[in-house]
């Protein structure tokens, strides 16, 4: 060392400068040497989760048995203990369900006290639901609706159409209503004439309403009265003293009826109702 600081000083300026630089660019490679492992990150590592972390907090013991799928609303506390669920949470699971919980998607599972993401991560796989489970709601109406008989329109009182699903007394009386204004019906669709009865509530009440079409009220538009037959839903006021006027001449017939109410739709509609005697 002694002799390195002799030559130094007998160096020109020159030369001491290029050895002071040479010493300082060492000094910061060995720096950065020392110093690289600190700035880098250490390598990714692949962790596979341990089976304490899948069970929770629990021991974690192996299984008896790997778990099969199953239905939350079928499983048995044992099946899951011994396909390796805890059993804190297997009851929890179990006994939920036998309090009045329906499991209908997976994600029901979330509300078990104690469960963590990691096992309802290995859980979700092997849960296996219906596509859709009925609401006891919806259970309920199954069971009324086995139970309501059918109605014949034109014998029905207002009890029997009160028994309807959507009927209640005013509908009951403006069904009954209508059915006195025509003559009885000739068909379950004329409900949709009902004044005031929505589609939604014709549907549900048509599947349980038939018609005997034999109990028929007729009119004779050769005797009646002009107030007899004003009185018709499917015959107007215009009509009425059309056929009025024509039976003072001549006998009314089917093809002058036709002519006369000027739809062949609408004399579809009433030819049911009508006798030309």
């Amino acid at each position: 060392m002694r002799e390195l600081i002799r030559d130094y000083f007998h160096l020109n300026k020159q030369q001491r400068n290029g050895m002071v630089v040479l010493c300082v660019l060492l000094l910061v490679v060995l720096f950065i040497r020392l110093s690289l492992p600190y700035w880098l990150p250490e390598p990714a590592m692949l962790v596979y989760p341990a089976p304490e972390a899948v069970l929770g907090n629990e021991e974690a013991t192996a299984p008896a048995k790997t778990l099969q799928p199953f239905n939350p609303n079928e499983v048995s506390i044992a099946t899951l203990v011994e396909g390796g669920v805890p059993e804190r949470i297997s009851r929890s699971l179990v006994n939920f369900h036998k309090g009045g919980f329906v499991y209908r998607t997976p994600d029901d599972l979330k509300r078990i006290h104690g469960m963590t993401d990691t096992l309802y991560a290995w859980l979700l796989p092997l849960v296996l639901l219906p596509l859709e489970q009925p609401t006891k709601k919806e259970q309920q109406a199954v069971a009324h609706k086995k139970q309501i008989k059918t109605v014949e329109l034109n014998s029905a009182d207002s009890t029997q159409l009160e028994s309807l699903p959507g009927i209640g007394p005013a509908f009951a009386h403006r069904i009954l209503k209508y059915r006195t204004l025509l003559g009885g019906y000739t068909a379950v669709h004329q409900l949709r004439e009902v004044y005031g009865l929505k589609e939604t509530v014709y549907e549900q009440v048509a599947p349980h309403c038939r018609v005997d079409a034999t109990r028929l009220q007729k009119l004779n538009l050769q005797t009646a009265t002009f107030k007899e037959i004003n009185k018709h839903p499917y015959i107007s006021f215009e009509a009425c003293k059309a056929l009025c006027n024509l039976r003072r001449s001549t006998p009314l017939t089917l093809q002058s009826l036709r002519e006369v109410l000027g739809s062949d739709s609408l004399y579809q509609k009433l030819l049911p109702y009508v006798v030309l005697e």
